[in-house]
């Protein structure tokens, strides 16, 4: 917050993307647990954890894992979560050393 009290946008925009964030990745925490599960057959397969295991074997993104959760990306899986680590470390950046001295858009 600046010294006037108000509220800066950027701050919003760092916690809206935050609450994404952290909401997708208890999304795949919860979904590679039950597909390991199931894998072992501790659980039933069901059908969307059978299409995240076929994109697995495709290198593709799951779908519970895409959009509207995600972000946008043509990537392949591996690609795709090297990008979601170096995002992770970019916000967390941001939120322990301060906001980075230039944007990229």
């Amino acid at each position: 917050k600046p010294p006037d009290g108000g509220i800066v946008s950027l701050g919003v925009f760092h916690s809206q993307e935050m609450e994404r964030f952290n909401s997708l990745i208890a999304c795949i925490r919860s979904t590679l647990v039950t597909l390991g599960q199931a894998i072992k057959g501790l659980v039933v397969m069901s059908a969307q954890l059978e299409e995240m295991f076929n994109s697995f074997l495709t290198q593709a993104v799951p779908p519970v894992w895409g959009e509207p959760k995600s972000y946008p990306c043509l990537k392949p899986l591996n690609a795709w979560f090297q990008d979601f680590l170096s995002r992770i470390a970019f916000m967390n950046d941001w939120l322990t050393l301060g906001p980075p001295a230039s944007y990229w858009v």
